[in-house]
C-alpha cells in the first residue's frame, strides 16, 4: 500500500496540484472503480483546498500508522516549492519565504524555519549573494533530495492504481 493520501495532501498544499487535478484524479478512479473508499468521492466534491484536506485527514492517519512516510510532509511540501521554483513558477526569495513559512508551521522540517528567514536576510542585505555558487549550493543540498522524493511521488500519484490504494 502506498501513502497516496499524504502524498496528495503534499502536492495540492504546495498548490502544485489545482481544484481540477484533485478532481480528475478522484473522478478517474470512480469512473472505473465501484465501492471505493468514501475519501475519493470527498476528493472528487471538493470544492477548495480545505475540503480537501478534510476529505484526506482520516486516510493520512492510517497510512502514518500503516505505513509510515519516507519524509516528513513538511519536507515534501518545501520539495514541491522546490520542484516550482526549479520550473520558475516561484523566484528565490519566494521559494525561501515559503520554505520557512511551512517549516515554522510544520515543526517536522530538518532544518528551522530561521535557517530559511537567515538565506532570506543575506538576500536583503546583499542581493547579489543569491547568484553566488556557494549560496546556491548549500540552499541546492538541501532541497534536492527533496526533489527527488516529490518527483516520485508525483509519478506515484499521475500513475496510481485501485490496488495501490486499497485499505487492507
Amino acid at each position: 500500500m502506498i501513502a497516496i493520501a499524504n502524498y496528495l495532501y503534499s502536492i495540492v498544499y504546495s498548490d502544485v496540484y489545482g481544484k481540477e487535478d484533485w478532481r480528475n484524479w478522484a473522478d478517474q478512479l470512480i469512473i472505473s472503480h465501484d465501492n471505493l473508499d468514501v475519501w475519493i468521492y470527498d476528493l472528487s466534491m471538493a470544492r477548495n483546498k480545505e475540503q480537501v484536506f478534510e476529505a484526506l485527514f482520516e486516510q493520512m492517519h492510517y497510512e502514518r500508522i500503516e505505513i509510515g512516510l519516507s519524509y516528513p510532509l513538511t519536507e515534501i511540501i518545501q520539495g514541491y516549492y522546490y520542484y516550482k521554483y526549479i520550473n520558475k513558477e516561484i523566484l528565490l526569495y519566494q521559494l525561501l519565504t515559503d520554505a520557512g513559512t511551512v517549516a515554522d508551521a510544520g515543526q517536522d522540517s530538518k532544518m528551522s524555519c530561521e535557517y530559511f528567514y537567515s538565506k532570506l536576510n543575506q538576500i536583503d542585505i546583499d542581493k547579489t549573494i543569491a547568484n553566488k555558487e556557494n549560496f546556491i549550493t548549500e540552499i541546492t543540498s538541501y532541497f534536492l533530495p527533496l526533489y527527488r522524493e516529490v518527483m516520485y511521488q508525483k509519478s506515484i500519484i499521475e500513475s496510481i492504481t485501485l490496488e495501490d490504494i486499497i485499505s487492507e
